[in-house]
């Protein structure tokens, strides 16, 4: 099901007065809740995952906002880690498009946000998670008044929109905070989000962590906070130790106890993020979708002792691919570029001519022909090419190239 998709022609438009009305006509479903921004660069996604999975075991009925999605866009709206049905869906596009027949104009994004507001409140949620958009402070989830803000890493992204400095981009992912924050962010976009804090709390100040054992069957750590305790993640990569500390000190704030902490880091999930999809042949999905995202995707690559990969790669035009994949070059000796189903990727051919690599008709074929290297495979560069990867992963799985 692909709803909501006939708002694509308004694009995407900054500002909070279309979302507004919309709610107002819905009769503010976002004033009636608790809500928790995640905002930032890389890592939201986790942090999102690991802060439900906590509140879930905690007791509370939880609201989950993601974007974009995966595999099915039920995945951005879920209750309790269970994506909304597709007959909530059908009626929430009916309701949308008798607003936009009345002349109004709303934006994919808006819309999906809106429908989150009402369906959490419908459900009566305790707490809804939601993860934002591009930016912060014109974002549609801003709308809301949340009772904790988070903002994960804060790396170079969206320039034309969010400021050409990490300063500016900082500023406008710090419009998400009313009052109290927690944040991974240093340097000088730390500097400006303290400006924009009463209450910060702030990873390797207020709280940290410390790695105590990472293999490819999960990572454990150390966490220090208001309270000391030993955590152990399914989620792998490094980085996720950081992403779960923010998430783990949300929850002290909100005086959550230990017991459902680890139970909620240990079983929270969440796709493509350093996902062993298989291990014979070993394959490895990776949404890291940026310069930052890679960088943390090859500390992890790095820390496995994984190189001489096969690495299918694929991104959107507007990404700063060339130091993505500079950065990739030192594990892999040739890239295998697909061409996938949407049309904001970037042609296989503009990366073929910078980075040695062959090019690809879809991700089945570029997926074949790494399969007969018989090396590791790592499947990165996008969130968007996921749908295409699983596909391919498990047409290949059914036709038993991969145990």
């Amino acid at each position: 099901m692909k709803p909501f998709f006939f708002l694509e022609k308004f694009g995407s438009i900054p500002g909070l007065e279309r979302i507004k009305k919309l709610l107002s006509e819905w009769k503010n479903p976002h004033k009636d809740l608790k809500v928790i921004l995640v905002g930032g660069t890389n890592g939201k996604g986790s942090t999102v995952a690991f802060l439900s999975s906590i509140l879930k075991y905690a007791g509370y009925k939880t609201g989950s906002f993601y974007s974009p999605h995966l595999l099915f866009f039920n995945e951005r709206i879920q209750l309790d880690n269970i994506p909304i049905p597709d007959a909530e869906l059908k009626k929430y596009e009916k309701k949308i498009k008798e607003f936009t027949d009345k002349g109004n104009t709303i934006t994919y994004f808006e819309a999906v946000t809106a429908v989150a507001f009402d369906y959490f409140r419908k459900n009566t949620v305790d707490y809804a998670v939601m993860e934002v958009g591009m930016g912060g402070e014109h974002d549609a989830t801003n709308i809301s008044s949340p009772v904790l803000s988070i903002i994960t890493s804060v790396s170079y992204e969206h320039t034309k929109h969010l400021g050409k400095t990490l300063t500016e981009i900082a500023k406008t992912k710090a419009g998400i905070i009313r009052k109290t924050s927690i944040t991974s962010a240093e340097g000088e976009a730390l500097q400006e989000i303290r400006k924009h804090s009463s209450e910060i709390h702030t990873y390797n100040k207020d709280f940290s962590s410390t790695l105590f054992s990472h293999s490819l069957d999960g990572l454990v750590f150390d966490y220090s906070g208001k309270g000391k305790f030993r955590l152990t993640s399914n989620l792998l990569g490094l980085h996720q130790m950081k992403n779960a500390s923010l998430a783990v000190r949300a929850a002290e704030l909100l005086n959550i106890n230990q017991i459902s902490i680890k139970k909620g880091i240990q079983n929270a999930s969440i796709k493509a993020r350093f996902e062993i999809f298989s291990k014979d042949p070993l394959i490895i999905l990776d949404a890291a979708h940026n310069p930052s995202g890679i960088e943390a995707l090859s500390s992890t690559l790095a820390f496995f002792n994984l190189s001489s990969l096969t690495i299918i790669f694929s991104c959107m035009k507007d990404k700063d691919w060339k130091p993505m994949l500079s950065n990739l070059s030192q594990f892999t000796p040739e890239f295998l570029f697909p061409r996938l189903t949407l049309e904001r990727t970037e042609s296989p051919d503009a990366l073929k001519n910078k980075f040695n690599g062959k090019s690809f008709p879809s991700l089945k074929y570029a997926l074949n022909n790494a399969l007969e290297k018989n090396k590791p495979i790592l499947i990165t560069g996008s969130l968007y090419m996921m749908e295409d990867a699983y596909e391919a992963l498990n047409k290949a799985k059914d036709e038993g190239k991969i145990k």
